[in-house]
């Protein structure tokens, strides 16, 4: 079931989220979305939009029970900033050594743009991706349903 972070609590626990899974600094202006299990509502994605800058920001998933991924929740997670917030890029930024965090990317058509060579965690490279709206398959795919 698909969840928007409204309140101050559940800005925080999207915060934390990213944070003890993958790094991230919260700052201001971010954003969460969540899905969560419709009987027990535990977070099972935790989707989370942070450095707002022009027509960009960055988009960080994290997995938190290992399942797939709705369809639903991937068509909400690139409305939200290319509809919503009227970007019209979406960078992702990943340690090298995550294999399963490259693959994913790559699955749902981010680019890879530029990497920074041992400069994250564990001397991996920071790769940078990059989504264009023009090429997002998951908001054509829905707009194309409607």
């Amino acid at each position: 079931m698909l969840h928007g972070a409204s309140t101050p609590e559940e800005r925080q626990l999207g915060a934390t989220i990213l944070l003890n899974e993958i790094g991230v600094q919260p700052s201001m202006g971010d954003q969460y979305l969540f899905w969560l299990d419709p009987e027990t509502k535990a977070v099972e994605w935790c989707i989370g939009y942070t450095s707002f800058l022009g027509k960009t920001c960055q988009m960080h998933v994290v997995n938190a029970k290992k399942k797939y991924t709705p369809r639903k929740l991937l068509w909400a997670a690139f409305d939200y900033p290319f509809n919503k917030c009227g970007c019209d890029v979406v960078l992702g930024t990943v340690n090298s050594n995550n294999d399963e965090a490259m693959k994913y990317d790559q699955h749902l058509g981010f680019k890879e743009v530029h990497r920074i060579v041992g400069a994250h965690d564990g001397g991996g490279d920071i790769v940078l991706f990059q989504m264009n709206k023009a090429d997002c398959r998951f908001i054509k795919e829905r707009k194309h349903a409607l």
